[in-house]
């Protein structure tokens, strides 16, 4: 599977939870798309069925020492989620 080859480790926080919880995604650095604000974004591609909860704006992404906010989040018809996030600070 991609996923297991590709894939990397990242904590997931829901906006206004208290708890997180570790995924597999595998992130790609897009290119700067215009509608977005000036920042640095990562792409995560993961599996819906993988949330407990369904992912949402404003959630928060950590992967190798740098974190995230999710800003957009598109589903497809096969189970997958592509979250686009901006890095904080």
């Amino acid at each position: 599977m991609v996923r297991d080859t590709f894939g990397v480790p990242i904590t997931y926080s829901p906006a206004g939870a208290t708890s997180t919880f570790e995924l597999t995604a595998i992130a790609e650095q897009p290119a700067q798309a215009e509608e977005t604000a000036a920042g640095t974004y990562m792409l995560f591609f993961m599996r819906r069925a993988d949330f407990p909860v369904a992912p949402a704006n404003g959630d928060a992404i950590e992967t190798d020492g740098l974190s995230y906010m999710v800003v957009r989040i598109e589903a497809d018809q096969d189970g997958g989620v592509t979250i686009l996030a901006r890095q904080n600070g």
